[in-house]
């Protein structure tokens, strides 16, 4: 049996459709806002205060992930302080291009997260040919993060 619906119905059914499509828009439009609004704060702060960093590391994050990054600000900026002790903000910014592009387990399995990128910034700053001796050097430090090594705290 063939149910036909009247026009009246088509248009609502229609109707309905779109505002489904509007509500959708208007949460992408309001991501891509506070997207925005990030930037032009990082823009607005320069390039190396140590917020500007953190964003720099949330776009990064949200490039490689498709999520949405939510900053927990006071751990966040402790963190890249700490990484600001021993690095300059251009070389972390080079470490991290090189994090986001790692496919290592270890790293997916973190979520690609600050954590992780703060226990492996000396590992992503080493420039080394693959080899026996990178191989080991890898093995060996994920032996050490699988067991809690670098998790802060451990060693005051």
């Amino acid at each position: 049996m063939i149910v036909s619906l009247s026009d009246s119905e088509r248009v609502e059914r229609q109707r309905d459709l779109l505002l489904k499509e509007l509500v959708s828009l208007r949460k992408v439009a309001r991501e891509f806002d506070d997207r925005l609004a990030r930037l032009e704060e990082l823009v607005a702060l320069g390039a190396t205060s140590t917020r500007a960093l953190v964003l720099d590391f949330v776009v990064g994050w949200e490039r490689r992930t498709g999520d949405r990054y939510v900053e927990n600000w006071s751990r966040d900026l402790g963190t890249m302080r700490r990484l600001l002790r021993s690095l300059a903000a251009e070389e972390l910014r080079r470490r991290m291009g090189r994090f986001f592009g790692l496919t290592d387990s270890f790293v997916q399995r973190q979520g690609y997260s600050l954590g992780a990128f703060a226990q492996m910034v000396a590992t992503l700053g080493a420039v080394a040919a693959p080899g026996p001796t990178t191989s080991r050097a890898v093995a060996m430090h994920r032996e050490l993060a699988e067991t809690g090594f670098f998790d802060e705290g451990q060693h005051d």
